[in-house]
């Protein structure tokens, strides 16, 4: 490029230093094209422009692993993408807890529309997996992982959770710790988030340790609670004391 003007060399680099910073800038954004991204540890997917329309290209983020309150998991313990299709455990960030997501299908001892009751054998059905349709039999069915995996890995035991356990998971974060006594702000319903639990049953009642709880009782989703209720006040709402015959579903904590 010089052989046409033997002078231009000299007269550049008597230029002032900021000069040729901007001279040199310019001929490496030449050299790659602009796109000097290497080295780049975030991976980029670009964004097409609109039909007809100008401008810089644009670029966004892939979807990142786990991005919010719920973290999705396969039943070998592996933590999946927040678009994953296919998942039997979910981890609750604000609880600590891991969660049996249940299965969709009736050929599944953890089929979600199964209906267990301490005693009596009026309404339950757990389609024939089970000797008896008791929630003990069903975490037993569940940890020995005859018929299928344990929903989060061979690592984690799952049991019957306590009312209160079952109540925190469709609370949202900011009513949490409920033994806080925080106030609810409206009147609502709370429900695990389907995204999530797809399996959750809007009606239906839900199994509880009874040891733990001293007695037996049964979380019922759903149910509307007044505003300025105290969070751990959800109980006298959603965990009523019921009749040991009573069915209910199932939802395991595995840990």
């Amino acid at each position: 490029m010089f052989k046409k003007n033997p002078f231009q060399l000299i007269r550049l680099v008597k230029m002032p230093s900021v000069i040729v910073i901007a001279a040199l800038c310019g001929v490496l954004m030449t050299a790659c094209d602009g796109d000097c991204n290497i080295g780049s540890t975030v991976p980029l997917t670009s964004t097409p422009l609109p039909a007809g329309g100008g401008g810089a290209q644009q670029e966004e983020a892939q979807p990142q692993t786990c991005t919010g309150r719920f973290c999705k998991y396969d039943n070998t313990g592996v933590r999946l993408d927040d678009l994953a299709e296919n998942w039997s455990c979910v981890e609750d960030t604000a609880t600590k807890k891991f969660w049996e997501v249940k299965s969709l299908e009736a050929s599944s001892a953890r089929y979600n529309l199964w209906s267990y009751a301490l005693t009596g054998t009026t309404g339950v059905d757990c389609g024939g997996f089970l000797g008896a349709c008791t929630p003990a039999a069903y975490v037993d069915a569940v940890n020995a992982a005859l018929s299928e995996p344990r929903p989060c890995g061979t690592t984690k035991v799952c049991r019957i959770p306590t009312h209160s356990e079952l109540i925190d998971l469709a609370m949202p974060t900011a009513l949490l710790p409920s033994e806080a006594g925080k106030l609810t702000e409206r009147e609502q319903t709370y429900l695990p988030d389907k995204k999530f639990f797809p399996d959750h049953l809007d009606g239906g009642s839900y199994c509880t340790d009874t040891i733990k709880d001293v007695g037996s009782r049964q979380v019922i989703y759903g149910v509307s609670i007044p505003a300025n209720t105290r969070a751990d006040a959800f109980t006298l709402y959603m965990a009523p004391v019921v009749d040991a015959g009573a069915t209910c579903h199932t939802r395991l904590i595995c840990e």
